[in-house]
């Protein structure tokens, strides 16, 4: 049964913002990708439109079969519920092969990846390994495609949010265009990991200036349907070019004792050869 009259030409959500250019940056295993990725989740959710160079397992959802939404809308005298094809809104971006959700779509080279990044429009990117398209090691020449990526938007009503171990890998010149530095750091393991994103944005010669206080503090708790749903060291279907050889065995009590048993003897083996060897060497004269 179909419930509810389908709104036509619905857009009231899902519309993007006007635009601006984001660096999250923090230590190994500070939860970059793990905030990108929940900040992703967040987005698809409210029907936005969102590009990545990670992949990400999302769930559709429709508010009329929440007992929570219906419940909640009742109390609150709300007509609306959302359909949302949360897998639909977001796009997987794979920089090493050209492809966009499996699809050869682009030169998979560096000046054919951002000539791509460089159509995109209302829509929220996430570039993880942001040195890719903007490497602080290009000098001071970014090129026309680096700049449009930074600057151009929000003419086109694109976010860019770039991910990096350190901003100063990214090139000075977007570095100092970025609206907001995101500072991860990891602020506790018990009961479960926690995440704190720290917001910045003002800068102090090339870099960011961590001295003022952060304009927000977001905190992330580990959820493991988030942390299930991406692989953040995916980088391609690459097989390794050596085999390994690893071999591992279990050992019941009585052969434990036996391997003991084995390498004690090896031992006074190997100590009676190196005496009877001295002996002999003693014994030679000179």
């Amino acid at each position: 049964m179909q419930l509810g009259q389908k709104i036509k030409d619905f857009d009231e959500i899902g519309q993007p913002d006007e635009g601006s250019a984001n660096i999250y940056y923090g230590l190994i295993r500070s939860g970059k990708t793990y905030g990108a990725t929940a900040d992703i989740v967040e987005n698809v959710r409210r029907g936005e439109l969102v590009y990545a160079t990670w992949p990400i397992k999302l769930e559709a959802f429709d508010d009329r079969n929440s007992l929570f939404m219906i419940i909640k809308n009742i109390i609150f005298w709300k007509k609306l519920f959302y359909k949302i094809n949360c897998p639909a809104n977001f796009h997987y971006i794979n920089a090493e092969k050209g492809e966009v959700d499996g699809v050869a779509t682009f030169n998979p080279t560096p000046k054919g990846y951002i000539e791509y990044l460089n159509q995109l429009n209302h829509c929220i990117l996430y570039i993880d390994e942001a040195w890719r398209v903007i490497d602080s090691y290009k000098g001071t020449y970014i090129g026309d495609e680096g700049r449009n990526l930074i600057l151009v938007t929000g003419h086109k009503y694109r976010t860019v949010n770039l991910i990096t171990q350190r901003p100063t890998a990214v090139h000075v010149s977007a570095r100092g265009n970025c609206n907001r530095f995101y500072k991860f750091v990891k602020i506790g393991t018990w009961p479960v990991p926690r995440f704190a994103r720290y917001e910045f944005q003002e800068m102090i010669g090339e870099t960011v200036d961590e001295t003022k206080d952060p304009i927000s503090v977001k905190t992330y708790w580990l959820s493991k349907k988030i942390a299930n749903s991406y692989n953040s060291h995916y980088y391609g279907e690459l097989n390794p070019l050596h085999e390994k050889e690893v071999e591992a065995y279990k050992l019941t009590f009585k052969e434990k004792i036996i391997a003991l048993g084995q390498i004690l003897r090896d031992t006074l083996v190997r100590h009676k050869a190196v005496d009877t060897s001295h002996a002999r060497i003693q014994s030679v004269p000179f």
